[in-house]
């Protein structure tokens, strides 16, 4: 006799649905932690990778000059996001004008 367990599809979704959270998470925090090399020291200093969102990357930027520097790159930033961490890791980025504590 077949004594295969089966497990309900239901089941299986929420365990790849928590492991796609979970990866998508990692990616934010190897993003953040890898900012410096994205985007070089001085972007770097003055600008921070705040979330994702279906494939949007949000960034802080410390005052209007740096949102437009920073706005400049996006292309840039885009690619170079890509090349490290896959090919649809980020499509479009949005950016913020925030105060750093």
């Amino acid at each position: 006799m077949n004594t295969k367990e089966y497990t309900e599809i239901g089941d299986v979704l929420k365990k790849l649905r928590y492991r796609l959270q979970v990866a998508k998470k990692q990616r934010e925090f190897e993003i953040l932690k890898d900012w410096t090399d994205i985007v070089g020291e001085k972007l770097a200093a003055n600008t921070c990778p705040m979330y994702i969102v279906k494939g949007k990357l949000y960034i802080g930027a410390e005052g209007s000059s740096w949102f437009q520097e920073a706005s400049y790159m996006r292309p840039e930033i885009i690619k170079r996001i890509n090349e490290k961490f896959g090919k649809e890791a980020v499509k479009e980025i949005k950016f913020k004008i925030v105060k750093r504590p």
